[in-house]
């Protein structure tokens, strides 16, 4: 079984097995260009690890966009201008968004899963 946690962008993620924290609490970019949200993850990524990622606007609730393994494959793009790229030697994974739009202003935030049965969800 699966257990999730939801951490706001500059919030950690704490799972089981590692931790899930955003390197700057926002990014900006101008309309049209590129812009990666870079997370540090307090382990090396594997291809068990599962990560979903919403998006929330102000006074509307979390919407799902985007998920991916801990590897190179995507789970699930709602927008095929969302990508991500694991560095696995730098325990990083980045979220990257090609060809930004204003629509893309939002609360980026990653919700985790973790292959064990406990997870320990918190701001830090």
């Amino acid at each position: 079984s699966s257990t999730l946690c939801q951490a706001p962008r500059g919030s950690g993620c704490r799972q089981q097995d590692g931790k899930l924290t955003a390197v700057k609490k926002e990014e900006s970019t101008l309309e049209g260009t590129s812009v990666a949200l870079s997370y540090e993850y307090s382990k090396t990524p594997t291809g068990s690890d599962e990560f979903y990622w919403y998006r929330q606007f102000p006074g509307k609730p979390p919407e799902f966009f985007f998920s991916h393994l801990g590897s190179k494959a995507t789970l699930q793009s709602l927008d095929h201008r969302f990508s991500h790229e694991v560095k696995a030697a730098e325990k990083q994974i980045d979220l990257q968004i090609s060809s930004a739009a204003v629509t893309d202003s939002a609360v980026a935030s990653p919700l985790c899963a973790s292959s064990g049965d406990t997870a320990d969800c918190s701001s830090d």
